[in-house]
């Protein structure tokens, strides 16, 4: 399954609909106790804000460890330091609050920035400075478009999550034209060079939307999986159901597909489990109607 940096697996559901959500009732949270310290009391720790508000934003996932890892491929913070950070064990560095209020709030620019972040907080980036914030930003990158232009981004970005690339095997099955997409992930900063002709997941880390992962699970669906070998025990899985069902049956059914996702996840974070086959999982359960 694709790794990122040092932390695991990150075949993501869609949580775009809840980080939305998220954003704007942490930012809400955020201003009420800017208002509390400013009139109240005396402000928080710089550390114990940065803790507070961590604490808020993961706790709009069903699952802390899971978040913490859509947060670092989102800000491209190491998933260590983030936990660090909820523990108090690390003061944040202004360019690492940025890309963490950043993502809290949904605001990127500085003056939208600062007047949705604590008292504490607005006040080290106005002391650090408007031009050096914005020198921070990490440059994103519309994944959503480059696999949608060239399918072979999406395969070759996958792969490396699964296990590092090598420049002669990429050259070998897909030829110079592979090598030269491998270069432009690079710049990109999707993958980097790890070793001499060895690639791996890179600093920065898309989100899987709803939309990539269906753009991907379709990719991958359609060249990888083998219906011939369907019927043997041990090699695939592929099933097809459809039924009438009322609310209650399809949250259970969703519910069943969750918790099936979240087993998945435990394995490939086990060691004992670690191996070279690059595998993929892609399930989906759906209306047929459009609501």
């Amino acid at each position: 399954m694709i790794t990122g940096p040092g932390d695991g697996p990150f075949f993501y559901k869609d949580y775009s609909k809840i980080t939305k959500n998220l954003v704007h009732d942490n930012k809400i949270a955020m201003i009420n106790e800017t208002q509390e310290t400013a009139t109240t009391k005396r402000p928080l720790p710089l550390g114990d804000q940065v803790s507070l508000d961590l604490a808020n934003y993961l706790d709009g996932f069903p699952n802390k460890s899971f978040a913490i890892r859509v947060l670092a491929k989102e800000t491209g913070i190491n998933a260590r330091t983030i936990k660090r950070l909820l523990q108090r064990e690390n003061q944040a560095s202004i360019p690492t609050m940025f890309k963490l209020y950043s993502a809290f709030t949904g605001e990127e620019t500085g003056e939208k920035l600062l007047s949705a972040c604590p008292l504490n907080v607005r006040t080290e980036f106005e002391t650090y400075g408007p031009s050096k914030l914005e020198s921070t930003k990490f440059k994103k990158v519309n994944f959503l478009e480059l696999i949608e232009e060239d399918p072979l981004i999406g395969e070759l970005y996958v792969l490396a999550g699964t296990g590092p690339l090598y420049k002669d095997a990429i050259c070998f099955r897909y030829g110079q034209y592979g090598v030269e997409l491998i270069e432009k992930l690079v710049a990109l900063n999707l993958l980097k060079m790890t070793d001499k002709d060895r690639y791996e997941i890179g600093s920065y880390c898309p989100t899987f939307d709803g939309e990539i992962i269906k753009t991907l699970g379709l990719r991958f669906t359609q060249k990888f999986c083998k219906p011939g070998i369907a019927g043997v025990r041990g090699k695939n899985v592929m099933n097809f159901y459809a039924e009438g069902l009322n609310d209650e049956g399809l949250s259970e059914w969703l519910a069943i597909e969750e918790e099936a996702y979240y087993k998945k996840l435990k394995i490939a974070n086990d060691p004992k489990y670690k191996g070279s086959k690059p595998i993929f999982t892609f399930s989906t359960i759906d209306s047929v109607n459009g609501d």
